[in-house]
């Protein structure tokens, strides 16, 4: 069961470490559709 909650901080935290070099791009639109598809992506992980 730890090993289940480490994961999902993991992934959790992978999307959101993207979105962060992202934004260091300088480019606010690829940014917010970045945070778009990654949440998209993030639900679906957590729905299946």
């Amino acid at each position: 069961m730890i090993g289940y909650a480490v994961m999902l901080c993991l992934e959790t935290w992978y999307f959101q470490i993207f979105i962060l070099i992202v934004a260091l791009f300088g480019n606010p639109e690829t940014t917010l559709d970045s945070l778009a598809v990654c949440g998209t992506i993030l639900r679906w992980v957590l729905m299946y």
